[in-house]
Formats: structure tokens, sequence, C-alpha cells
């Protein structure tokens, strides 16, 4: 017909105008992409440094846990040498009692000989 013809020129126009607006919003899209990934590029920059601090942190923190657990085995160790320290000294205060009392008894059945 000869009104689609009449429109057809202003159609192909139309698709142009699209595909050049279609175009510029990709180069915008593409320029936004490449300052977002710079923007990324200068935060991890600047958190870089942080972030190696923050590993350091973490591994002097490691460290610190470690010696604590070392530090609570050497204290059981030590306590549980104490114990024994002590259980052998009774055993030798009772041992040393129990020869004080021998003798007590010897000295006393002595005197006991002698007075008759």
């Amino acid at each position: 017909s000869v009104g689609d013809k009449v429109l057809l020129p202003e159609f192909i126009l139309l698709l142009f105008q699209l595909v050049d607006s279609l175009r510029a919003l990709g180069d915008v899209l593409f320029q936004f992409g490449d300052s977002l990934l710079e923007l990324l590029f200068l935060f991890l920059q600047l958190h870089l440094p942080l972030l190696q601090i923050h590993l350091l942190l973490v591994r002097l923190l490691q460290v610190l846990l470690i010696c604590l657990l070392l530090s609570l085995h050497l204290v059981e160790v030590l306590s549980d040498g104490c114990r024994l320290l002590a259980r052998l000294l009774l055993q030798r205060v009772v041992l040393l009692h129990l020869v004080i009392l021998q003798l007590n008894l010897l000295a006393l059945l002595v005197l006991l000989l002698v007075s008759l």
C-alpha cells in the first residue's frame, strides 16, 4: 500500500536512531564499567596494606593462642609435678614420724628396763 511506502523511510530512520541510541548507551555503560574497575583498583590499592596488616594480626593472634595453650599445658604439668612432690614429701614425713615414734617407744622401753 501507498501508506506503508511512506512510513517505511520513517521506520528505517527510527531504527537507525534506535541503533545509534543503543550504541551511545553501550559507550556510556562501557565508560561506567571502566570507571567502576578503576575505582575498584584504587580501593584495592588503598586497602591492600590494611589487608596485609589484618593477616599479620591474625597470624600474631594464632601465635598468642598457641602460646596460651602451651602455657596452660605447662601449668598442668607443673601442677601434676607439685602434686606428686607433695605426695612424696607426705610419704617421707609419715615415714619420718613413724621412725621418730619407734625411737620414742624404744627410748621408753630402755627407760622402763633401766628403771627395773
